[in-house]
């Protein structure tokens, strides 16, 4: 993650409050800068997390962006490509 998305992020977390901030993006989201595509590329593990931070966080993000974005930019939402069949899911909370 680059220092431009980081700041997004922080800011992000402003407008949020951290409860709500680590809720929808905590640990489990990436916020990707795609300045040949204008966009702004929020990944989350699966849609009910999507579907959240667009129902419960979007004017925020949206705020964020047009302040902090050149014009022209755009936020899109999307969920994390599925592992390969056969790979190993880390187990939670050691080896």
């Amino acid at each position: 993650m680059n220092d431009a998305e980081k700041n997004l992020l922080t800011c992000i977390a402003g407008k949020l409050g951290e409860e709500r901030f680590t809720t929808w993006f905590g640990n489990h989201s990436t916020c990707k800068v795609e300045e040949s595509e204008k966009q702004v590329v929020f990944s989350v593990r699966n849609n009910f997390e999507r579907n959240g931070i667009r129902r419960h966080c979007n004017r925020e993000v949206e705020e964020v962006i047009t302040e902090q974005m050149p014009a022209g930019f755009r936020v899109v939402y999307s969920v994390y490509e599925a592992l390969p069949v056969g790979v190993p899911v880390p187990a939670k909370g050691g080896a």
